[in-house]
């Protein structure tokens, strides 16, 4: 057997282990992992790439990760959280409260994608009141509405620009409602950029008919939210307002060229219907217009005095037994049309009404000169007719019946008989009865038979009166006068309404 010097061994050994050695340093070497190099996100596309507050947006590229909790994005400057993943991977966020049009940066782990623009739109939470009338001011919440008015616009129904604007410390809109704005949505345009309400604002507006004195005569006058609006330059008057529609019709008398007065009807603003041909002076006291229909009621004078008259589109209707005496107020119920008044027949006084031309009699008195019946207005709710006036020396008084004439009550307002009183407007809301007029001095309000005096000139020798009563989504207004300032009560705190006459005097009030 061949021997290997021991030498040679010493060397083999030795150069095993060597190898060893270096072969177990490179295996070591390929198992450690150096330290991975983290992905940049990048965005392709922004869906919408402009919105409101509070609306959903989808982000849709590379490298966007997969944990929600590893991702911020920023809307210039403004950063949330609040993301999560829709099953494709994008990442759909919220615009956060107080974002700005500017860069959208999306970070993933600290790695940050590069900016895309992202517009900001404004937008209409809410505004209040939610109905107003022109000149009052209307508070808008909303988003993105900045602090520069210079670049606020808004418009209200009607596509009428608002001219009177301001930025209150909330961030809120206040705007005036500007003259001629109807019912509508709110529209607000910041710098270029528009939002709508929802919600409609309804306008409304408050006409009182009546008349001014002008060099010595008396000329109808309409004031529409205390603006004073005269319909003639001849001697005339207006008794009565009621809007349709978007149409104001009001109804009085015009003298033309000193002629006898002829029944007239304006229609915004303009003479509409001359109802009679001024050969006798004639009054139109009362408009009423429904199912496209204009009413009207007045008298004629004749030798006697006035005679009833009752108009339907300009022409006259029939009347029963036509005597001496008036028609005074008219009212639509359904298809039924009504009118009171007071008549003269067979020596006695009536008080009455006359429902399609046919004649009810409410109440007989013997006539006496020295005395007053009259039946100043009427309003039928219910299947009950509610007529108000006055009877003997001045007292006020109501009266209800059946539609047919039946079950007819009469009762007297007054507390005290010897004291003036009138009663001159009835308005029925719900089952509250309102009644307007007179007691004593004072204009009144008189609530299911209760009285309540209006404020009104403290000087004890001025009359005043309350000549017409209306309910508008619950308000209270009232017009009347002095004889000198014409009234307008809200709630029953007193307006006086301008006027570039010597007098002035309401005769009916209408809201809508």
């Amino acid at each position: 057997m061949k021997k290997f010097p021991y030498s040679f061994l010493i060397i083999l050994v030795t150069g095993i282990a060597l190898y060893s050695c270096g072969k177990d340093d490179a295996s070591k070497t390929e198992v450690v992992d150096p330290e991975e190099e983290k992905a940049v996100p990048s965005i392709r596309n922004i869906s919408p790439s402009e919105g409101i507050i509070g609306l959903d947006v989808i982000i849709s590229g590379d490298n966007l990760g997969s944990d929600k909790n590893d991702i911020s994005i920023s809307f210039n400057g403004i950063v949330t959280t609040h993301v999560v993943f829709d099953e494709s991977g994008n990442v759909i966020v919220t615009v956060p409260q107080g974002a700005k049009d500017g860069d959208l940066i999306l970070t993933v782990n600290g790695e940050s994608s590069e900016p895309l623009y992202f517009n900001i739109l404004p937008s209409i939470t809410d505004f209040n009141p939610k109905e107003a009338k022109e000149g009052e001011q209307i508070t808008i919440s909303g988003t993105s509405f900045g602090d520069d008015k210079d670049v606020v616009g808004i418009m209200f129904g009607g596509n009428i620009e608002v001219d009177d604007i301001t930025i209150n410390d909330n961030g809120d809109i206040v705007a005036v409602v500007p003259p001629g704005a109807q019912k509508g949505i709110i529209t607000v345009t910041i710098d270029g950029e528009s939002a709508m309400s929802e919600k409609v604002l309804d306008i409304y507006r408050i006409y009182v008919a009546g008349k001014i004195s002008l060099d010595g005569s008396w000329i109808a006058t309409l004031w529409t939210n205390g603006v004073e609006e005269q319909l003639s330059e001849d001697p005339s008057a207006a008794h009565s307002v009621f809007v349709y529609g978007d149409d104001v019709y009001v109804s009085g008398y015009i003298k033309i060229n000193n002629t006898e007065a002829i029944a007239t009807i304006w229609k915004n603003g303009e003479v509409y219907m001359e109802l009679t041909d001024g050969l006798l002076g004639a009054v139109a006291l009362s408009v009423y217009v429904a199912n496209d229909n204009v009413y009207a009621a007045g008298g004629e004078w004749n030798n006697n005095g006035y005679i009833p008259k009752i108009w339907k589109n300009g022409e006259e209707v029939f009347i029963s037994d036509i005597n001496p005496g008036i028609a005074r107020s008219v009212f639509v119920d359904g298809n039924d049309f009504y009118v009171c008044g007071e008549e003269i027949a067979d020596g006695e006084e009536n008080v009455l009404y006359w429902k399609n031309g046919e004649r009810y009699i409410l109440e007989s008195f013997p006539f006496d000169v020295g005395k007053n019946y009259t039946a100043s207005s009427i309003y039928v709710k219910d299947g009950i007719v509610h007529v108000v006036g006055a009877i003997g020396n001045f007292v006020a008084n109501s009266w209800a019946a059946d539609t047919d004439g039946g079950n007819i009550t009469s009762t007297i307002l007054a507390e005290d008989e010897e004291l003036y009183s009138s009663a001159r407007s009835v308005f029925v809301d719900g089952d509250d009865i309102y009644i307007a007029g007179r007691y004593d001095k004072k204009a009144v309000i008189w609530k299911n038979g209760i009285i309540m005096e209006m404020p009104s000139n403290p000087n004890p020798n001025v009359i005043s009166d309350a000549v017409s009563v209306f309910l508008y989504k619950g308000d209270i207004y009232v017009a009347g006068g002095d004889g000198t300032n014409t009234s307008l009560w809200v709630n029953y705190s007193q307006i006086l309404l301008p006027s570039v006459g010597d007098a002035s005097y309401a005769g009916s009030v209408f809201v809508y």
